[in-house]
């Protein structure tokens, strides 16, 4: 079999002509390490972005937002539970910032900031030559054709073609790294003139547990551009008293001819005083 592919993206990441997720085991019991939850995070997002090009990291935003609820309460307690999606149960640290008690923490400092990093840097198993880079159209969302660098190599990997629950057909490929523990998974819309917007809707971790499960060895030219993008969002968590003021989120991702590298912050800041006009 030998077929031609063009897809872009990453489970940080959605394109409107490519979707992609990294796959990798996660320790512990938190919730944000739950495939689904990633999937509703990011669909969340996408439905958002009017099909523009985004990157997320759902575990970071998540699990600093996990920690925080075990010392909120009021509206800021509410609104993490609401951004959740759940409520974390158990009993939190007993001290702030620097050993301080949290009753006192608000009395002690004017402002603080908590910030959760993340990152992931990972080779292809086979990597592109450069050599082999060429500037090619790349069909985005509404048939705009964007003129973009495209890596290129023919190799053996697996591939499969499926449908989504609403009968949409998709081509599925696997690009794994050096190591047996993670891919990059693209998911390509087969038919150019549906957005992957029809389809992320109906994207699942069981959706997609079955098609990277299903996946056969195939021999293809696979074609795939080489990009950087960049995402920022802002939050606001409200209450009087001490309360988180603002949340920054910030992912990059980059897919080169060597590999992928992708990384992401989240930022929190903790005010005092009474909150005059809180942003939901």
């Amino acid at each position: 079999m030998e077929t031609k592919i063009s897809a872009s993206g990453d489970h940080w990441m959605h394109q409107p002509r490519g979707f992609a997720k990294v796959t990798h085991p996660v320790s512990g019991q938190s919730r944000s390490s739950d495939p689904q939850f990633g999937f509703q995070r990011t669909t969340s997002v996408a439905a958002c972005k009017n099909e523009t090009n985004f990157v997320i990291s759902p575990a970071g935003v998540s699990l600093p937002l996990e920690i925080l609820q075990f010392g909120a309460e009021g509206n800021t307690g509410q609104q993490l539970a609401d951004a959740l999606g759940y409520t974390v149960h158990g009993e939190g640290p007993s001290e702030g910032p620097g050993g301080w008690p949290w009753e006192q923490v608000g009395a002690a400092f004017a402002q603080l900031v908590l910030v959760s990093t993340m990152s992931f840097q990972g080779t292809w198993r086979k990597r592109f030559s450069s050599t082999d880079t060429q500037i090619l159209p790349f069909t985005c969302a509404h048939g705009l054709v964007l003129q973009v660098p495209m890596m290129h190599q023919m190799a053996e990997v697996n591939y499969g073609q499926f449908q989504d629950t609403a009968g949409h057909q998709v081509g599925v490929l696997e690009l794994p790294y050096l190591g047996s523990a993670v891919s990059l998974f693209l998911v390509l819309p087969r038919d150019k003139d549906i957005p992957l917007s029809h389809s992320e809707p109906h994207l699942t971790a069981s959706t997609i547990h079955l098609w990277t499960t299903s996946l056969r060895r195939a021999r293809m030219d696979v074609f795939l551009p080489s990009y950087t993008v960049t995402s920022i969002g802002y939050y606001k968590f409200c209450q009087d008293g001490f309360y988180v003021s603002e949340a920054i989120h910030k992912a990059k991702i980059e897919v080169l001819e060597e590999g992928t590298k992708a990384s992401g912050a989240t930022g929190f800041v903790f005010s005092i005083g009474r909150v005059s006009n809180p942003l939901d």
